[in-house]
């Protein structure tokens, strides 16, 4: 069994067990995170176990894939998961589970040390971090690859760590790209290694033999189209609440209040955690309340100090024209 270890922020801590092909993905995935030792750890994870006794139990399917994680007590440190993936291409399988259960562990722990991981993407400009809260699909994993191979410093795509004096840490995720990068974002795509955009292909023939059912992203590092690992703390001089509207017709775009983005995270993060609220064990539930609480005392600290503005795309834009639209509205040179 093969283990690594990573520290995301102070008191975030977690480890990572399992088979040698899962663990190296990890590894990949948190590169600039990663430590030696596994001292005061704050989440285990095991893969590849089956755990009779567990104090709550998520299962879960998509598509293909399936799988099932035991969480051991809600007041343990650290939090125990043991996970069993089901289904071909495990890797698919993996890759949901971190999306669906360690990130959202990950926010728990970290929100219980005044921090709120939430769903967002920035890119850092001479004055501040350009903060975009949105959902999966929204747009701001193609954003930030143009912003990138534009040369710009990007702290992340999909997860950042906020905190209450109002700055922003990296995630260290790789970058999530489906086979449309070379209509949505060109001049990423061109710099890719020619064995990067062979996969992209790949994945594109995939997805339409399937006709859609097998649709899996791409982990790509950021240096693979001219980026590099960000960490920060940086602070944040402008947040962006994204969203796929229900409107057609012309991009939309107001101020914002601070309320309204505390609304927006939070709400952001709810879903983030749904299917580990799916657990209903009372001990989960109350902790997952508690975190949900400190992140709102968080962020309605964070979000006090920087402009703020809500974006809404128009829902039959595609999405080569809405990240342009976006760009275009916040003044980023792409």
């Amino acid at each position: 069994m093969a283990e690594a270890a990573f520290a995301f922020v102070d008191g975030v801590r977690a480890g990572v067990r399992g088979p040698a092909s899962i663990v190296d993905a990890f590894r990949l995935e948190y590169a600039p995170r990663e430590v030696l030792d596994r001292a005061a750890l704050a989440l285990d994870i095991r893969f590849g176990r089956e755990t009779a006794h567990a104090a709550a139990v998520v299962e879960g399917r998509h598509k293909s894939v399936g799988w099932r994680i035991a969480l051991g007590p809600a007041g343990a440190a650290p939090i125990q998961a043991d996970i069993h993936l089901r289904g071909m291409p495990r890797s698919f399988a993996r890759s949901l589970v971190q999306g669906y259960a360690i990130e959202p562990l990950v926010s728990i722990v970290a929100a219980e040390h005044g921090q709120a991981l939430v769903p967002s993407a920035g890119v850092a400009r001479p004055t501040g971090v350009t903060l975009i809260l949105g959902r999966s699909r929204a747009g701001k994993s193609t954003l930030m690859a143009r912003l990138m191979a534009a040369g710009h410093e990007v702290l992340g795509d999909d997860q950042l760590f906020l905190d209450a004096s109002g700055a922003c840490v990296a995630f260290p995720r790789r970058l999530r790209f489906y086979p449309d990068l070379e209509t949505t974002a060109p001049a990423a795509y061109a710099r890719m290694p020619a064995a990067i955009r062979r996969r992209l292909r790949l994945m594109g023939l995939l997805s339409t033999v399937t006709r859609g059912h097998i649709r899996p992203s791409l982990a790509v590092d950021r240096t693979a189209i001219g980026g590099h690992w960000v960490p920060g703390p940086l602070p944040i001089e402008r947040v962006v609440l994204l969203q796929r509207g229900d409107h057609a017709g012309e991009l939309r775009s107001a101020p914002a209040s601070p309320e309204q983005a505390v609304a927006w995270a939070t709400r952001l993060l709810a879903e983030q955690r749904a299917r580990l609220a799916l657990s209903g064990e009372a001990g989960w539930r109350a902790r997952l309340d508690r975190a949900s609480e400190a992140e709102v005392a968080i962020l309605s600290d964070t979000f006090a100090g920087p402009a703020i503005v809500s974006i809404s795309v128009p829902h039959d834009w595609p999405a080569a024209a809405a990240v342009t639209a976006v760009a275009r509205r916040l003044g980023l040179d792409v």
